[in-house]
This record gives C-alpha cells, structure tokens and sequence, in this order.
C-alpha cells in the first residue's frame, strides 16, 4: 500500500471527489477524456468494498458515463481488470479502479484491438457452460 500511486495522490487530475471516491484523468490515457474512478480506501479487489463505497463509485461511473456519452464520444466502455499475477508498473496499479473510456466507431482503440475482437472470441459448448457452472458455484 505504500508504493500505490493512487494513495499517495501526487499528481492526479481529480475532477470529482465524494466521501468515498474519486475520479480523475487517466494518465496513461488511451483516448481522451479516459478517466479513472477508485475509492479513497485502498483495496485491491471489488469485492472488499463496503455497500456504501459500492453505491457511490457506481453512482460516480453511471454519471460520468453518461456525461462521456453525451458530451465527449458516441459511447463509453466501461473495464475494471483484477490482474494479481502482474507486478505493479506504470499501467498496472494494485488499487481498485474502473476505466471509462470514450469510444467513437473509428479511434485509436478500434484501430488497434476491435478489429481482431471476432478471432478472440469463441462459441460457447454446453460441456462448458456445465462445467463453469459448477465451479461457480463451488459444486
């Protein structure tokens, strides 16, 4: 928790701050307006929040989601990767955080990535879905 960026808060492009959380500029950005939204508690998984963080980040990500949609790009993904195998760097930081990213059908994301999304992809087989189910399930 010492080395965490986003705790330390030096150099971060805040736009909103509540009780709980704050927003601020992806820097690294993909595209622009990329921001990021995280609770001030450091946790590292979703599931460590507490009801109240919850209810406020995602009332923070469904306002600026929609603000990014209406007034920056024609959408907005919306990620949040949990990555424990990958050391922490530069693009990688081990505190919760949610990307909103501003999509438009030509940026410089599509150009790269969803173009190639249909090879990634592959059809579901019952077998799977059983399977997966269990496991979810803890059977």
């Amino acid at each position: 928790m010492n080395d965490c960026p986003f705790c330390k808060k030096s150099g971060l492009n805040l736009l909103a701050e509540t009780k709980s959380a704050i927003v601020f500029f992806s820097n690294p950005r993909l595209v622009k307006g990329h921001l990021l939204v995280i609770p001030k508690r450091h946790v590292e998984k979703l599931w460590e929040l507490s009801k109240e963080e919850t209810v406020d980040i995602m009332s923070l990500i469904k306002n600026y989601q929609q603000n990014i949609s209406e007034n920056i790009a024609a959408g907005c993904d919306l990620r949040q990767n949990y990555r424990p195998f990958l050391e922490q760097n530069n693009l990688k930081v081990d505190h919760l955080h949610f990307h909103l990213i501003p999509r438009g059908m030509n940026d410089a994301i599509y150009a790269k990535t969803d173009d190639e999304q249909e090879g990634l992809f592959h059809k579901i087989e019952k077998n799977e879905v059983e399977e997966m189910t269990n496991r979810l399930r803890g059977v």
